[in-house]
């Protein structure tokens, strides 16, 4: 009997501390792994490809030959062989780093109003490239304002082949030139769908050219906070002589593009 009086108080007692630990751990909040969500880059990114209807005015020259230039878009468009343009900017706080590019290829041929009955083939290659810093110095809710410096690379190449019963003439040109350019640009959002935005800078200061300058004014629309799409007209003015090789051209026109944001 007494044996299985300590049996007994034996079994209850490991009932009542297994009963005690059970409440005890139950009672007891489980300790979660919690993973942080990622943090978010500080950078970034846009792209826009744009479409430019540039006309040309004002003087172009090769070998000192020099040709008053005024044609405008509707008569370039039919000679074009490529254009592409492109714009990227990479930002992080208030610093932004654009690469703007734009290039066109361009050919004609036709007769020479002459008596001695000349044909002539042109082809004209031109491209643009900016790359530049920009800090933007005023923020509001509804707009910005950044100042610009950096530089824009300028390569024009001229390619004239003219034939006659008894003579032929061929020319090529190039140039390659670079110009510091400082300039400004902002938005101002008329609403949370429609804002307009423009850009102007000045360069060349006789480093590349004598003087260049351009100016941008665009009306835009937001498709969502990450896609929209503006419209305006683009001038660019530029004055450069090196030699016999001499372009003191303005080319303007209306301008399209396409901005993507990630």
């Amino acid at each position: 009997m007494r044996h299985s009086s300590i049996l007994q108080y034996s079994l209850g007692l490991t009932a009542t501390l297994c009963a005690t630990l059970g409440t005890a751990l139950a009672g007891e909040p489980r300790n979660e792994v919690v993973t942080p969500p990622p943090l978010a880059s500080p950078w970034e990114f846009r792209i826009e490809p744009y479409l430019w209807t540039s006309g040309m005015n004002g003087t172009i020259g090769v070998r000192n030959f020099t040709s008053d230039v005024d044609v405008p878009f509707k008569d370039i468009f039919s000679h074009i062989d490529m254009a592409a343009a492109l714009q990227f900017e990479a930002r992080n706080g208030r610093w932004g780093f654009v690469a703007d590019g734009f290039y066109a290829k361009l050919s004609a041929s036709g007769s020479i109003p002459t008596p001695l009955d000349r044909t002539a083939d042109v082809g004209l290659k031109q491209f643009t490239g900016d790359l530049y810093a920009a800090y933007r110095f005023a923020e509001i809710p509804a707009g910005f304002v950044d100042a610009y410096a950096g530089i824009r690379d300028n390569y024009m190449s001229l390619d004239l082949s003219a034939r006659g019963p008894t003579h032929s003439l061929d020319v090529w040109e190039s140039k390659n030139w670079i110009d510091p350019i400082v300039g400004l640009r902002g938005q101002w959002d008329i609403n949370d769908k429609f804002f307009l935005a423009a850009q102007g800078d000045i360069g060349g200061f006789g480093v590349g050219a004598d003087f260049a300058w351009a100016l941008q004014g665009t009306i835009g629309y937001n498709f969502t906070n990450k896609v929209s799409t503006e419209l305006g007209y683009r001038y660019y003015k530029t004055d450069y002589s090196n030699g016999g090789f001499k372009y003191n051209i303005a080319a303007s026109g209306l301008m399209l593009g396409v901005n993507i944001k990630f």
